[in-house]
């Protein structure tokens, strides 16, 4: 009786939804949705006084109870046909070893591309004072030098000599990443 209890207060729900709906576009074709909606609330609604009627058994002595509700008879509701849902059960398998930041730069194929678009900004805004083509002609310049310790002394040429200390520590590792 409780999942009939719960069915009409869903089928209430669903037909307040289209109500507001249709109300707001009365061309709406929600129309044949919400007559389909009622009748399956009638049908629910019938279902549950059946049941009612099966478990109260009336005696002669006690008044016959009237209902709040009127039922009126319905055309034949066509049955709704749940189908269930098969949820696959996906095994947990071990993943391999995990992936760190210097394998993503050397796979990147470029210090650009290994760059977050967070990073990217701050290292233009913090380091080259917000020229980002000043930063994108360093990167291309940076990718052609033979190791690390020279593209980390031509960068310490081509930032502001004003810059935050900390992306510039940030910027160095990210290079020595990418070198190593």
């Amino acid at each position: 009786m409780q999942t009939l209890l719960t069915d009409i207060e869903l089928d209430i729900k669903e037909l307040k939804y289209l109500i507001d709906t249709i109300e707001r576009d009365p061309q709406s074709p929600l129309k044949d949705v919400a007559r389909r909606s009622i009748r399956q609330m009638h049908a629910h609604l019938d279902a549950l006084a059946q049941q009612l009627d099966a478990q109260i058994p009336v005696t002669s002595e006690e008044p016959a109870v009237q209902h709040a509700f009127s039922v009126q008879p319905t055309e034949p509701v066509e049955p709704i046909v749940s189908e269930e849902v098969l949820v696959p059960v996906i095994p947990i398998v071990e993943s391999g070893p995990t992936v760190i930041l210097a394998d993503r730069i050397k796979t990147a194929g470029s210090l650009r591309k290994a760059m977050s678009l967070n990073d990217t900004f701050r290292f233009a805004r913090e380091l080259f004072g917000g020229d980002s083509d000043k930063m994108n002609e360093t990167l291309l310049h940076l990718e052609g030098c033979s190791s690390a310790d020279e593209a980390i002394r031509y960068v310490s040429f081509a930032v502001d000599d004003q810059c935050d200390e900390e992306t510039l520590a940030d910027f160095t590792e990210l290079i020595r990443k990418f070198y190593n």
